[in-house]
């Protein structure tokens, strides 16, 4: 069963299932996850208005955990380029073409 009552573009789905807690339970868990969530984020709000050195870690710690994610995405995508591209090659390599068609092709000009 599926609690769904938002349009299907940001749809928070949760699935429950008749387990030892019963079927009454998901919708109680979502909220009490939210509360959780809300009270964690609100928390270090709060420390981060009032210390100075505690806003300085936080967003220390936010900005090493963007260029993680950045550094990651970055690295990811551009080797699967790479390597699409190295496949296209490849596969022209066994045609007869120039040099410079086959750069042409695998550049997709």
């Amino acid at each position: 069963m599926y609690y769904d009552n938002q349009p299907s573009w940001h749809a928070i789905r949760i699935k429950y299932e008749k387990g030892f807690l019963g079927e009454w339970a998901g919708p109680i868990l979502f909220c009490l996850g939210h509360y959780v969530f809300f009270l964690s984020s609100h928390l270090i709000a709060m420390l981060s208005f009032e210390h100075y050195w505690v806003n300085v870690f936080f967003c220390g710690f936010y900005i090493t955990v963007a260029m993680w994610n950045g550094a990651n995405y970055y690295m990811e995508f551009f080797c699967k380029r790479y390597e699409a591209k190295l496949a296209k090659i490849e596969s022209l390599a066994g045609k007869s073409l120039s040099m410079e068609e086959r750069q042409k092709a695998a550049w997709g000009e």
